[in-house]
């Protein structure tokens, strides 16, 4: 798979297309977690508890994560799969607006007449 958000596309030539997220590991989801460290959710408001100078400081898992540089960064990612076989994926922003183009093309509603 080529990965360039230089190439230009020809939407009709488009089969598919799979839009997504892909974080800082790699990993992929189809929905933009809000918050994650390694591809697991987790619930900013439960409770962590830290050592400290005076004994163990209660503090939330989004504390924490953002604390130790844990929190994964996600990035939208479009997967395109075009005829002969060939895939490109776009990401960033080039990814966002190649893909409501291609969705436009394909599930516009036609006029009838009659």
């Amino acid at each position: 798979m080529r990965h360039d958000n230089k190439i230009v596309v020809d939407l009709s030539k488009v089969q598919h297309a799979r839009f997504g997220y892909r974080n800082q590991y790699g990993q992929w989801s189809d929905h933009r977690p809000a918050y994650s460290v390694r591809g697991l959710s987790f619930d900013p408001k439960a409770k962590a508890f830290v050592m400290g100078h005076e004994g163990e400081i209660p503090k939330t898992l989004l504390w924490v994560a953002e604390d130790q540089g844990l929190l994964d960064h996600w990035h939208p990612v479009v997967k395109l799969k075009l005829t002969a076989n060939e895939s490109l994926e776009y990401s960033g922003d080039r990814a966002v607006s190649i893909y409501k183009e291609w969705c436009s093309r394909i599930f516009k509603h036609k006029n009838k007449k009659g």
